[in-house]
């Protein structure tokens, strides 16, 4: 399938193209993102123990200094 490219941006959450464009309704388009424009994406999992009996083996003891120079 062939056509042809034009550039837009994002703006308050809608694409809006560089140059006027007239497209009948339902008009089939396809967006592609160029790898650099695209947000970082990634997880962050709060770590889980496999053994919740195990918690008792990463117990601390906080202890407060007062003078904590580095």
């Amino acid at each position: 399938m062939f056509g042809r490219t034009y550039e837009g941006m994002i703006i308050d959450g809608q694409i809006r193209l560089s140059e006027p464009l007239h497209l009948t309704e339902r008009s089939r388009v396809l967006v592609t993102v160029p790898e650099d424009d695209q947000p970082p994406t990634g997880h962050v999992y709060t770590p889980r123990l496999a053994e919740p009996k195990q918690s008792k083996d990463f117990a601390m003891e906080v202890e407060q200094v007062r003078d904590a120079r580095v």
